[in-house]
């Protein structure tokens, strides 16, 4: 009962079986330690170290031999006494003379001489096999000299002689010498390009005589002309009324010349040189003349006839300016439409080219480029708005110093698109009616009223049929005039050029103008220095040429005066302003 109380206890159980466990271990390791054996004593030794041996001075290889060597007597050494010290057993091994050295010389044909037979040694009667010597110490060398030991009586072996084998060095490849590479520049021979003119000459022919046929129309009737006569009165120089015949606006609002030797152009009783005008009494006082006494506008400008000034008025917007390329990017869009083109150099002997839309907005405008300090001068002498895509570091320094309004691509990327069809920076275009309405919605329009008349170049003023002004040895531009429109067709690279949709690019007048240019120092990009300051100028206009000067006037732009000092109102006209370094170098046809 009292084991079951036990074993049913689970902590006494847990204890009587650790108990048990450690009871068992504690036997199993009596067990171990009694049957383990005895430590066997390990032996002792004395260890002596005699140095290293003396290495050979020459090696010898022993010639073999077909017959095996006999074998070597066992030397027969008196055994030393009994207390005899090391040093005696030394003295008797020294008496045993050394055999003589044999001398062998590699590769000769006489063999050397066989030893001498090993003469025993006498051992006394008494002698006693000994054990064989110990092996030879090596002692440290005296003072004196060193010290010789004895060799044994062994009998050599026969060497026989050996044909040392004679290695031939293997040949090394031959060196190959490998040329230094040497550089060749081909230049192709300069060759000068001459054009050759072609003449073709037709075979002569005969001209068959025209045949001339006359009719004679039916008489009709002149009216006449309808005259206007203006006296003006209480002047010191008092005028005789002048007499002007009607005029009709043309392209160039010019008026066809009336002979003044016309019976129908005088003044009914008149027999005046000249048509409306009365010839003066050569006794009469100066006051009581008419405007004989002084010569009117029309023979002042070269007229034959006097003809009256031309008013005009306009109402125009506030003037865009855009920079188009004149590079890449011809043939260009908007030129149509502009009122007026301005024309400069910029980096590399090449021009850029600012359109000026005020009359009417272009339907596609472009490429445009960036801007220069120069191009933002001028607009801002128009209060203009700049549309441009970017600019050097001065022309954008002006802009935001002076607050200029622009449309800079950069900035108002919303304005402008890309074109397919022409790559980067070519491709950049803006539309009319989308600069207008940004004009209008950003409160920027100003529309003002242009007025003035029209100018005629006088008669006495040089023709000339053409002109050309080259920028650099890749670019010029010129014009030519066109007798039967009485405009000037542009000239781009001695060809006559078209815009974006193929149409000739033509003006009305054309003003060159003399500017200085230089490069800004230490610019990268080359871009150049132009301070508008004015200079000579010439004006083409309806076939002739004026002489003149120009300069940059607020609220004008560009405005040119004759030599006469006779500003010439430009607004009328739809023209282009070549603002070149080049002035005197300009060829005239």
């Amino acid at each position: 009962m009292g084991y079951q109380a036990l074993w049913q206890d689970r902590d006494r159980r847990r204890a009587l079986l650790l108990s048990l466990m450690v009871h068992l271990l504690v036997v199993l390791a009596i067990a171990i330690w009694i049957t383990l054996p005895d430590p066997v004593p390990l032996e002792s030794f004395i260890i002596i170290d005699i140095g290293t041996p003396t290495e050979a001075i020459e090696e010898i290889q022993a010639p073999a031999s077909a017959s095996p060597a006999p074998l070597a007597q066992t030397p027969q050494v008196g055994a030393p006494e009994a207390g005899e010290s090391q040093a005696t057993a030394l003295d008797l091994l020294s008496t045993v003379p050394p055999p003589d050295p044999v001398e062998m010389q590699l590769g000769s044909d006489v063999a050397p001489p066989e030893p001498e037979a090993a003469t025993p040694l006498e051992v006394p009667p008494q002698a006693t096999p000994l054990r064989a010597p110990p092996p030879e110490v090596r002692l440290p060398a005296s003072e004196s000299g060193s010290v010789d030991l004895p060799l044994a009586d062994i009998p050599t072996t026969t060497l026989p002689q050996i044909d040392a084998e004679v290695l031939v060095p293997r040949p090394l490849a031959e060196s190959i010498q490998i040329p230094r590479p040497t550089s060749v520049v081909q230049v192709p021979e300069a060759r000068a390009l001459a054009l050759t003119p072609t003449v073709i000459v037709a075979p002569g022919g005969v001209i068959p005589k025209p045949s001339v046929e006359v009719a004679v129309a039916v008489a009709e009737a002149i009216p006449q002309p309808l005259l206007r006569v203006v006296v003006v009165e209480d002047q010191p120089d008092t005028r005789a009324p002048a007499v002007f015949g009607e005029t009709r606006a043309g392209a160039f609002l010019t008026q066809g010349d009336v002979d003044s030797d016309r019976l129908d152009n005088r003044l009914e009783g008149g027999d005046a040189p000249r048509s409306g005008q009365t010839v003066a009494d050569a006794e009469a006082d100066a006051s009581n003349l008419g405007a004989a006494a002084e010569i009117d506008r029309g023979e002042a400008l070269g007229s034959r006839l006097a003809l009256p000034p031309t008013p005009f008025q306009e109402q125009r917007e506030r003037p865009l300016m855009v920079l188009i390329d004149n590079v890449g990017g011809y043939p260009q869009s908007g030129l149509f439409e502009a009122a007026q083109v301005v024309e400069m150099p910029v980096e590399g002997g090449l021009t850029r080219l600012m359109t000026v839309f005020d009359r009417s907005d272009p339907e596609q405008v472009g490429p445009i480029r960036s801007a220069r300090d120069y191009f933002v001068m001028l607009a801002q002498s128009v209060d203009g708005i700049l549309v441009h895509d970017g600019g050097s570091p001065s022309a954008l320094a002006a802009i935001s110093r002076d607050g200029l309004t622009t449309f800079n691509a950069y900035s108002r990327g919303e304005l402008f698109s890309r074109v397919a069809g022409r790559s980067a920076p070519y491709n950049l275009y803006s539309y009319g009616t989308t600069l207008r309405e940004a004009v209008d919605r950003l409160g920027l329009e100003r529309p003002r009223s242009v007025s003035g008349v029209i100018y005629r170049p006088p008669d006495s003023s040089t023709s000339v049929g053409g002109l050309e002004i080259r920028f650099s040895g890749v670019y010029s531009s010129g014009f030519v005039y066109v007798e039967e429109e009485k405009r000037y067709h542009w000239l781009r690279n001695e060809e006559g050029a078209v815009d974006a949709f193929g149409e000739r690019v033509l003006v009305d007048a054309v003003v060159v103008a003399s500017i200085e240019a230089r490069p800004l120092p230490d610019d990268p990009e080359g871009r150049l220095y132009i301070p508008l300051r004015g200079g000579p100028a010439t004006l083409f206009i309806g076939g002739k040429m004026v002489s003149g000067s120009w300069s940059k006037k607020e609220g004008v732009g560009v405005e040119f005066v004759s030599d006469e000092q006779l500003p010439v109102d430009l607004s009328p006209f739809k023209t282009w302003v070549i603002l070149t370094p080049e002035y005197n170098g300009v060829v005239l046809h």
